[in-house]
């Protein structure tokens, strides 16, 4: 094993060695935990699915949308999420173990498709809160994720595929669900989007 070139690869090893799962499978299989790379990943993804939504939506032809769209209105709540997420990025090498360790078990424990409506939720309070809003680090955001996640009373599954992690948080096609409100039209992509 060679040693780690960067503070952030030596963290992640020591996470990984530190917090690992039960065996899991039939050949006795760690799980790695979620890690500032997989936080970095999922936050970025997130803001380049939303701009890559905005350039399909500036791609459409005018009469694809409502007469009362507002184009102005739904480009800055894009906007305000990307400067949002970008907000948050800056902040993901400060995760503490025991929030990487419990955003696994978030990641593993919660179905995806309340896992994406809660990201999306807590991102548009947030983003609509502007530079005073309460959850300014990643630190403080997926902390109250957790908190959100833990505080339903559904009964959860053990979703181990884990092999495409951000489908798990957004949704790839229209992340901010904006095609489905009445006043766009637009509707959502049809064909092979991911």
């Amino acid at each position: 094993m060679q040693p780690p070139h960067s503070k952030a690869e030596a963290r992640n090893a020591a996470l990984r060695w530190n917090c690992r799962r039960f065996p899991t499978g039939p050949f006795n299989t760690f799980e790695a935990i979620v890690t500032h790379e997989e936080v970095r990943n999922i936050l970025s993804g997130f803001s380049a699915a939303i701009e890559l939504d905005q350039l399909r939506v500036d791609a459409l032809p005018s009469w694809a949308f409502h007469a009362s769209y507002d184009d102005n209105l739904w480009r800055g709540w894009r906007r305000d999420h990307i400067d949002y997420l970008a907000a948050l990025l800056k902040s993901v090498d400060e995760i503490s173990n025991s929030v990487l360790c419990r955003l696994d078990e978030v990641a593993m424990g919660c179905d995806s498709r309340t896992l994406k409506a809660l990201v999306l939720n807590l991102c548009g309070e947030e983003a609509m809160c502007g530079p005073d809003n309460d959850l300014k680090t990643a630190t403080a955001f997926f902390s109250r994720l957790i908190s959100l996640v833990g505080s339903r009373k559904t009964k959860r599954r053990r979703d181990r595929n884990r092999s495409q992690p951000a489908s798990r948080w957004y949704d790839v096609c229209d992340p901010l669900r904006i095609s489905k409100d009445p006043e766009c039209g637009y509707g959502t992509p049809a064909g092979f989007v991911h």
